[in-house]
């Protein structure tokens, strides 16, 4: 599973960084691995990633450069999860996690024309079984809520899904199945 930074630097600009969970990002030696220099990378404020990924904070994931259609936003994926057999990550909101092939999250970014830069932050791949798909809201929640929340999820689900499938019919490739 993945955890997302949305940093900006006034010189360089916008980068949401896609690392795997258990990875620590050394904030000073990010530049270095980008070799930039002249950076002060600091997190992004509520307003910019709003603005830029249309998601709020805790919902951030390498989907929502869905919502970049100016390409402001440089995505920086963790090689360590390109290179793992799933990631899990948000579907542009925080109280769910949906899982996909690094291929298919390859896929998905650079269709919507973000090429992502892979980086090795020196993490360990994330695994399936590190219980992230549990993630929801911290107490009972009505019948009504989950039912409403379980209908949204569905939807935004369907949505990746549906658009996965059609850029491997563009590309020749073959289908997601979700």
């Amino acid at each position: 599973f993945v955890k997302n930074l949305f940093v900006r630097d006034k010189k360089h600009g916008l980068y949401l960084l896609s690392v795997a969970a258990e990875t620590k990002v050394d904030m000073k030696a990010f530049p270095k691995l980008l070799n930039l220099s002249a950076s002060n990378f600091r997190f992004a404020t509520e307003d910019i990633l709003q603005d830029k990924l249309k998601v709020s904070q805790g919902s951030v994931t390498p989907l929502a450069v869905m919502n970049d259609a100016a390409g402001e936003v440089k995505l920086v994926i963790d090689k360590a999860v390109a290179e793992s057999s799933v990631v899990g990550c948000h579907p542009l909101r925080n109280d769910m996690t949906t899982t996909l092939a690094p291929a298919d999250l390859l896929k998905f970014v650079r269709h919507f024309k973000h090429d992502p830069i892979v980086l090795d932050f020196g993490g360990a791949a994330p695994s399936p079984g590190d219980g992230a798909a549990a993630a929801g809201g911290g107490g009972p929640i009505s019948r009504r809520r989950r039912r409403a929340t379980e209908i949204e999820y569905d939807r935004v689900v369907l949505e990746v899904a549906d658009e996965l499938e059609q850029i491997g019919r563009r590309e020749g490739g073959g289908h997601v199945v979700a």
